[in-house]
């Protein structure tokens, strides 16, 4: 009956689990890594930029009032959000392709990947939410999940 309960879930998971060879689990090892690393300098970058476009705001309003510069500074918040939405939606497909990566390094050792599997899958669901959340400023309409597929898997579910 309990595996019932995650048979949804499993198939929401699935597509990620195609089977890989250990010379394609490296090559997307490698993949995965190049992707982080550059997902690294966009952020860093990301917020650089957005710190630099903040402080001159506040040097350029100096003297202004607060609900002026207040507004200013909106105003760049507005500008380098697609920028921050973006990544924060790369940075989670990102987190769901390693942890798709680990199980199936774990399956290729033999381990015993339910667990492991059942965990990502939750994970994923878990950053369903958030991901729609990051993707609607954007003008991209991604439907809710069900309410008892995301139950299954939810801190009061779990218990």
């Amino acid at each position: 009956m309990l595996m019932r309960k995650f048979y949804p879930a499993l198939f929401v998971f699935a597509p990620l689990l195609y089977a890989c060879s250990g010379t394609a689990l490296q090559v997307h090892a490698r993949s995965a890594t190049v992707v982080g690393s550059a997902l690294s300098v966009a952020r860093v970058g990301i917020r650089d930029s957005r710190v630099t476009a903040m402080r001159e705001v506040e040097l350029q309003s100096v003297g202004s009032p607060d609900d002026v510069r207040l507004e200013a500074m909106d105003r760049v918040a507005e500008r380098f959000a697609p920028a921050v939405v973006s990544y924060n939606v790369v940075q989670l497909a990102l987190d769901a392709w390693v942890n798709t990566l680990l199980i199936l390094a774990a399956d290729q050792a033999g381990d015993n990947i339910e667990e492991e599997l059942l965990s990502a899958a939750a994970g994923l669901l878990r950053a369903w939410s958030p991901m729609v959340g990051a993707l609607r400023p954007l003008g991209v309409e991604v439907p809710d999940l069900p309410a008892p597929l995301m139950s299954l898997f939810s801190e009061e579910g779990a218990e």
